[in-house]
């Protein structure tokens, strides 16, 4: 598959070295598909387009700020690039929101694994420009937003609005890319990028630097100011001592961040999932401090969609371990399934150690089993997950992550990323 894979990227994009192909692991892409109802679809966009709606309300931006570290309590302007919300789906085929990433990996893999498999995107009108255009969205929207702070800030003196740019340059930023998983596709995103006109650099964040003017280049390249900058770091806030620069120029408005601190705390940050767990309950307007109701409406309308999440305490402890088996356990700062627990397998001495570290105890909804056939491959059963992506309130594309045991971890035979048929 990965080679069939390759070759298909590499036509539309010739400059892929051919050494690259090795790069894709060979438990990444998965030889089958998941075929589920279209009402999922409708479930998933209704959903997020009511999370983003609260999203955008100053009363819970107001909430969440006050918490929020000092990273996050700035508004950029701009939203976040290729954010997902990750379900499972349970026995009565309703979407358990899991969590929500506001740097997914695969959105632009994806988009090419179908066409590679011969099958229809599964939002028919997401288009690689589209993609394109949002890189350029999120750059006009930081711009405008940057540009009234000045004004106010009385710096800058003019009426006139700042012309968009339709050509950037970009650095794609992770520690130590070229050893992460998904290094190919951050090569893609280089390949992509570049053939909409955009200048793309890959880099770790320790090799950003700050000039004089406050401008940020590539250390040994102060001939090449960067304009944005796609962060796949899983430093969400910008506290590690790798991203200080990244957070300086962050905070000084010398780029654009996306994703970026503000928008993670709003929808991304795991304290969200126990905020709009509890929202379902009797004291929802206080916890959330909604004054608009139709918003705490369509909350409800949703209430089978969340998980119940509390923070796992010296106070609930008792409660949390004699229920067990009935959570998944996992840190609110960690991402994927980095160190994450089930229940019903954790030691007391772990769980112990666990009680007041960040915590969280999240209602356990089993991941959907299924036995997968293709052409040439022995019947496989399998888990899956559903990713759906998303650019503010609207799905652009939507994969299943196939697998074995209790956590993703691509390293399935047969397993890893596939496509999605909904009929």
């Amino acid at each position: 598959m990965k080679t069939r894979y390759f070759s298909f990227v590499q036509s539309l994009y010739p400059n892929l070295a051919d050494r690259s192909v090795e790069l894709i692991s060979d438990n990444l892409l998965s030889p089958f598909h998941v075929e589920l109802p279209h009402s999922l679809l409708h479930q998933a966009q209704s959903l997020i387009q009511t999370l983003y709606q609260l999203r955008e309300t100053q009363a819970y931006q107001t909430h969440v700020s006050a918490e929020a570290p000092l990273s996050a309590k700035k508004n950029p302007g701009n939203k976040s690039l290729c954010m997902s919300y990750d379900f499972h789906l349970d026995s009565e085929g309703c979407l358990k929101l899991i969590e929500v990433n506001t740097n997914a990996s695969f959105l632009l893999m994806s988009y090419f694994l179908y066409q590679v498999r011969d099958l229809s995107q599964p939002i028919s009108y997401f288009s690689l420009n589209e993609l394109n255009q949002n890189f350029l969205e999120e750059h006009s929207l930081h711009q405008s937003n940057n540009q009234k702070f000045h004004q106010n800030q009385w710096t800058q003196k003019t009426d006139d609005p700042l012309k968009p740019k339709k050509h950037l340059s970009i650095a794609i930023i992770d520690e130590a890319p070229q050893l992460q998983k998904l290094y190919f596709e951050f090569l893609l995103y280089q390949q992509f990028l570049q053939s909409f006109g955009h200048t793309v650099v890959i880099a770790d964040p320790t090799e950003l630097a700050l000039t004089s003017e406050g401008q940020i280049t590539l250390q040994g390249f102060s001939h090449l100011p960067i304009d944005f900058v796609y962060n796949r770091t899983t430093d969400f806030y910008l506290e590690d001592f790798t991203t200080q620069t990244l957070a300086m120029a962050y905070q000084n408005n010398s780029l654009t961040l996306s994703p970026n601190p503000h928008e993670y705390s709003l929808l991304a940050d795991k304290k969200r999932l126990i905020e709009w767990s509890l929202a379902l309950e009797t004291e929802a307007q206080r916890i959330l401090d909604i004054n608009t109701p139709s918003i705490g409406e369509q909350l409800k309308l949703h209430k089978n969609h969340f998980l119940k999440a509390i923070l796992l305490t010296e106070e609930n402890k008792d409660f949390i371990w004699s229920n067990k088996k009935k959570f998944f356990i996992k840190p609110l700062s960690s991402f994927g399934s980095k160190g994450s627990y089930r229940g019903e397998g954790i030691s007391r001495t772990l769980f112990n150690q666990l009680v007041g570290k960040n915590f969280l105890a999240q209602e356990f909804c089993p991941a959907p089993e299924h036995v997968f056939t293709a052409k040439n491959i022995e019947p496989t059963k399998l888990k899956y997950d559903l990713r759906f992506y998303a650019y503010k309130n609207q799905v652009q594309s939507v994969v299943a992550r196939l697998y074995q045991g209790q956590l993703t971890n691509l390293k399935t035979p047969h397993g890893g990323f596939a496509p999605v048929i909904f009929k």
